[in-house]
């Protein structure tokens, strides 16, 4: 049995923040898991459990057991002429298989790439960048009941996927362990896919391909903008990038080269500055709100979410409140970045939620907006 005793964390927390865990269970087989929950685990019995820690901030030191998947395995179960399943294991780094489906040309997750954090917590956190979400692409979700001391299957629907969400962030799931993910991949570039969609015979269903590019050129061109003094272009990539991709100009590895050096240049390297990335989650306003603080500031950051609510950038609300580079001693903000909170060196865990609740409190008083963190509290 792989129990450890007063066991540093400091390795397992992306905040570098030193705090030690009385006691950490590493499995790799579910039968460990089982084994080892039927002998140390009753439903009083505190437990947390840690994937990669990148979306996690302890407190202080953590009192009960810490529950550490290290299965790195990716199994091939089910393939087809348009998909591939694979069931990955908890413990495996989500980049790794980012970059293990690109090199294979499997398609569907190579805007993620980079995203920290291991495969277990993506549907937790229902992980997303660049216009996809995790949800998109999985299949199932393997599971171990702590308390019930049974295996549970999830599928896609039973995840209840949301926004940054899912339902293994409800209480009836707080001590559910992940033990594997199983993926639907497409074995088919989505440019393709997109042109089966239309209607009518072939050269039909490529003319209205080709006037969909053109569209997106024109919402290309909208966003685009020259400083003349910085001698500088922007263009919303967002947009671009779906031009490229509809030509089929833009290899896997291109899409994630392109990602990695994006997320490089606005997201400081955990192994260089503690952070979690992302703290807080741009917050969900209905449209009236919206309208009124675009009223107030015309250059207000507002997203398009359905027909009664938009999401308003989180980062643009703390850039208002007089924040951008701000810190406090061993805390503060990236200088690039206003959504991510830096650990500059030595900060106890309690410094870093002390400084976002100024944050968090700065923000409600001027805009009555309350923001939500997207990082996990361990308290």
């Amino acid at each position: 049995m792989n129990l450890r005793e007063n066991y540093s964390l400091k390795s397992y927390n992306t905040f570098g923040v030193n705090v030690e865990s009385k006691s950490f269970f590493e499995f790799k087989e579910v039968k460990e898991l089982d084994s080892f929950s039927k002998e140390k685990i009753n439903e009083s019995t505190d437990v947390f459990i840690l994937g990669g820690g990148s979306n996690v901030l302890f407190r202080k030191n953590f009192e009960g057991i810490i529950i550490h998947s290290i299965n790195e395995d990716i199994l091939k179960i089910n393939e087809d002429k348009e998909n591939v399943y694979l069931e990955v294991g908890a413990g495996l780094e989500w980049d790794k298989f980012v970059a293990y489906c690109v090199e294979n040309q499997y398609y569907g997750i190579e805007n993620l790439s980079l995203i920290p954090g291991n495969i277990g917590a993506a549907p937790v956190q229902n992980i997303g960048a660049y216009g996809t979400e995790v949800n998109e692409v999985i299949h199932q979700v393997k599971a171990y009941d702590i308390i019930k001391k049974e295996e549970v299957v999830l599928t896609n629907q039973q995840c209840e996927f949301s926004y940054r969400n899912s339902i293994f962030k409800k209480d009836a799931f707080k001590k559910t362990v992940i033990t594997s993910v199983v993926f639907k991949l497409s074995k088919i570039a989505p440019y393709k896919l997109r042109i089966r969609s239309y209607k009518g015979i072939y050269v039909f269903k490529l003319f209205q391909h080709l006037i969909q590019i053109f569209k997106d050129f024109i919402k290309a061109l909208k966003t685009l903008k020259i400083n003349f003094k910085k001698r500088a272009i922007s263009i919303d990539y967002r947009v671009l990038r779906s031009i490229f991709e509809n030509l089929g100009f833009i290899s896997l590895k291109n899409i994630r080269k392109t990602i990695i050096a994006k997320r490089n240049s606005k997201i400081p390297s955990p192994s260089v500055v503690g952070n979690v990335g992302s703290f807080f989650k741009n917050p969900i306003v209905d449209i009236e709100k919206a309208k009124s603080i675009k009223s107030d500031y015309p250059n207000a950051v507002i997203y398009p979410l359905n027909k009664s609510q938009v999401k308003i950038s989180a980062g643009w609300l703390i850039k208002q409140c007089g924040w951008q580079g701000k810190n406090d001693k061993s805390v503060g903000l990236y200088k690039d970045q206003t959504l991510i909170i830096v650990n500059f060196g030595d900060a106890e865990g309690n410094e870093i939620y002390d400084f976002s609740e100024k944050i968090y409190a700065s923000v409600f008083k001027k805009f009555s907006i309350q923001l939500e963190r997207e990082v996990v509290i361990v308290n």
